[in-house]
């Protein structure tokens, strides 16, 4: 078992959104909120410790709502660049991570990673069942120089660098949007009638 209070929780708001016309994505508005803010709200009903932002852009925005942490990796190169700065700023043995554009959070997240059984697991990662959601994942701080020797040979590929770490998939299929990203505009429309806040994810 995980104790919450040995966990920092990492919200991924440091990428670029290509598909989001580079607007900042975490601070792109979805249901009359940033979607940072249903991210963080979602996780701060679940955790008892103080959650960080990856950000580059914004920083001063991003710091509305808690501390922001930047790259320490240069180039923008993806969530892997986000979970090196978590890895770096935590002090827990444990960080958890999650994108800012996933409002469907699930409701039982952390609960369900912390009743994993600490048995000597670099890392544990979210599926829903069918398929792995790597950017859903908790890693043991300890493996920080696993992650810089992955960097520093050219590698980018998430799931790559988890393949490198001993790890164990935890299934969260019975909250049907809690892995939906919204990575484009279009994508803010299709989901706007679902209900972030309720547990079931019923439509309004």
């Amino acid at each position: 078992m995980i104790d919450p209070k040995d966990m920092t929780w990492v919200i991924l708001a440091g990428g670029q959104a290509t598909r989001m016309h580079h607007n900042d994505k975490g601070l792109v508005i979805f249901q009359d909120q940033p979607l940072v803010e249903h991210v963080l709200t979602r996780l701060r009903q679940q955790l008892p410790t103080p959650i960080l932002i990856n950000a580059n852009r914004h920083i001063e925005d991003y710091a509305h709502y808690g501390r922001v942490i930047e790259d320490i990796w240069p180039g923008y190169l993806g969530p892997l660049a986000g979970m090196h700065s978590g890895l770096q700023h935590a002090q827990t043995p444990w960080v958890g991570f999650s994108p800012c554009d996933s409002p469907f959070l699930h409701s039982q997240l952390i609960a369900r990673f912390c009743q994993q059984e600490d048995d000597g697991m670099d890392a544990f990662v979210a599926s829903d069942g069918e398929r792995v959601q790597p950017a859903f994942v908790v890693i043991r701080r300890r493996c920080l120089p696993v992650l810089e020797a992955y960097l520093a040979a050219g590698e980018r590929r998430l799931m790559g660098f988890i393949r490198q770490l001993s790890h164990r998939h935890v299934v969260f299929n019975d909250e049907a949007y809690a892995f939906v990203n919204i990575n484009s505009l279009e994508e803010i429309e299709d989901y706007r009638l679902i209900s972030p806040s309720s547990p079931s994810l019923d439509v309004c």
